[in-house]
């Protein structure tokens, strides 16, 4: 994992320091073509820390639903596509796009109308069209660091399984938005293993 990001580091370093090659172009577009497939690799990596990731538990009230929902798991993760790109002399641009990844887990909830029903079951959420970007500064004795991340999760469907089926349209949707915060935004889920690899590894 850690000779991932040397790897990257030292491509990125090559950025930095001053070269008189007489066809800049091809050194440019050798660099480029080089930092992409690093960070190809590093995908790889996200990809390994990600599967079997623990997410916290969520509890919560949905009208006259309360419910708790733990053990949480993402259970599969695929891999984006990818771009690298320069933004300043020392500054990188990471863009991904096209994620997938599944979360299964327990859920248990009252339902407190005019019949009171309580219950529980297990539920699996596959989250689509997730991109993020990441953008990496050099730092002082080569080190490096992340200055920013943001992810968005396009879209977000959950399937819960035991119970009574229409509760559960009473908070599957409050669900799905909750997941999709868990996972997407600068401090969610991906956000913060991006940053842990650069930051830690870097």
């Amino acid at each position: 994992m850690q000779s991932v990001w040397v790897c990257l580091l030292t491509w990125f370093c090559l950025f930095l320091t001053p070269t008189y090659c007489e066809t800049p172009g091809l050194q440019r577009r050798t660099i480029d073509k080089a930092l992409n497939f690093v960070t190809n690799g590093a995908l790889d990596v996200l990809s390994q820390r990600v599967k079997g990731q623990r997410i916290p538990d969520i509890h919560g009230r949905s009208g006259d639903v309360t419910f708790d929902i733990t053990s949480m798991k993402v259970k599969d993760f695929t891999k984006p596509s990818s771009k690298v790109s320069r933004l300043y002399r020392d500054v990188l641009y990471w863009t991904t796009k096209g994620t997938r990844l599944a979360i299964h887990g327990k859920f248990r909830y009252k339902y407190k109308g005019l019949i009171r029903i309580s219950d529980f079951g297990t539920f699996g959420l596959e989250a689509s069209k997730i991109n993020f970007y990441l953008i990496i500064k050099t730092r002082r004795w080569r080190k490096m660091q992340a200055v920013g991340c943001g992810c968005s999760v396009g879209s977000a469907r959950i399937n819960l399984r035991g119970g009574a089926a229409w509760i559960y349209n009473r908070f599957s949707g409050y669900l799905e938005r909750k997941l999709k915060n868990k996972v997407g935004g600068g401090n969610g889920l991906l956000c913060k293993q991006l940053k842990n690899l650069v930051n830690v590894y870097g």
